[in-house]
């Protein structure tokens, strides 16, 4: 078995991404900024780069590619 190792820094990204992602379906009515306040991140546009950074896509896309409609 192979055992994968992870820095504390790397460590927190990946239970960010985690959290990030959770909170952007479970929570559509929220908004952006409200999931990224709540993440800790004091900039809609750093979330935005992070969250593109690590998922590929911007978290509307990630929204919409699983059948989240955002509520205004």
């Amino acid at each position: 078995m192979e055992t994968l190792t992870l820095g504390a820094m790397q460590f927190t990204a990946v239970v960010l991404m985690a959290l990030l992602t959770f909170k952007l379906l479970a929570h559509p009515e929220w908004g952006f900024e409200a999931v990224a306040d709540y993440c800790g991140f004091n900039s809609r546009e750093y979330f935005h780069r992070i969250f593109k950074e690590h998922q590929g896509m911007t978290p509307a896309q990630y929204q919409k590619q699983h059948g989240v409609i955002p509520q205004s």
